[in-house]
């Protein structure tokens, strides 16, 4: 009884010295490794504007969807103008219809993701909608973290058209490597009818699953990829990003926002 104690002791005694050296180096690591600990936060000085009358041109109307709790896990959201419906993802994989007039009763849609499609990766991908955008015509483009970016047209409808109009597995003809973490997306609408797609890449090494994984080793790899419908060409636009995130086309569509999560930082990108 005695030797199993002291066995068990030992053990949990390495692991925490372990644990608590990776502690102190994270702690006192230079600022340079990009860790998300603000050790000597620096003051940022912002300029605001003299008056807000710039943002009164529209009415904005605020509600709040208490009911919507039931969804696990909603990430992005996208609202379609012409029939006041919004659109989320959650980590079941379905996508979700919230109607604004009787936001009470939110109701499961479908997957993306289909049982072939998760045999070709041998069940080892897992679906979780994030990125959802509708363009002016009502068709929603979806980026799935694992597997790509899909166009779905006719979501309202019995029948959508569903379709992967962007693989995942497609940036091994950049560089070689394989990406497996996409985050969000921006849709630029072209006058052919077509799209310009931009992606946020954030890792070739871990997937959305290991999102701490991505962050506490400070993987710098990301990338914001450029992806054209009617010619297939995909491109890198940004590059040694830590975890890119967040992206939104500029209101005259001359380029994008995007956050930067890992350096808290917001870029805009002029096309």
């Amino acid at each position: 009884m005695v030797f199993c104690m002291r066995k068990i002791f030992n053990f949990c005694f390495k692991y925490s010295l372990v644990i608590g050296v990776i502690c102190i180096a994270i702690i006192f690591a230079p600022s340079s490794n990009n860790f998300l600990l603000d050790i000597n936060p620096k003051i940022l000085q912002v300029s605001l504007p003299e008056t807000l009358r710039q943002f009164e041109t529209k009415k904005v109307e605020w509600k709040s969807f208490e009911n919507v709790a039931q969804i696990d896990g909603p990430d992005s959201i996208a609202y379609d103008t012409k029939t006041g419906r919004l659109i989320t993802g959650s980590n079941d994989g379905y996508l979700y219809r919230i109607d604004t007039d009787d936001d009470q009763n939110p109701r499961k849609l479908f997957k993306l993701i289909d049982d072939e499609l998760m045999a070709k990766y041998q069940y080892k991908r897992q679906s979780r909608p994030s990125g959802l955008r509708f363009d002016s015509n009502g068709i929603l483009f979806v980026c799935e973290p694992m597997f790509g970016i899909f166009k779905v047209e006719n979501i309202f409808t019995e029948q959508p058209k569903i379709e992967l109009i962007f693989d995942i597995d497609k940036t091994s003809e950049l560089d070689g490597s394989t990406s497996v973490f996409f985050d969000d997306l921006a849709v630029q609408e072209k006058s052919t009818g077509g799209h310009i797609i931009y992606v946020s890449d954030v890792s070739r090494k871990f997937s959305f699953q290991y999102v701490m994984a991505s962050i506490l080793s400070s993987d710098s790899n990301g990338r914001i990829l450029r992806y054209d419908t009617d010619t297939g060409k995909l491109d890198i636009l940004m590059s040694n990003l830590f975890f890119p995130n967040g992206l939104e086309m500029l209101s005259d569509n001359s380029g994008f926002l995007l956050t930067e999560t890992g350096n808290r930082t917001v870029w805009k990108y002029t096309v």
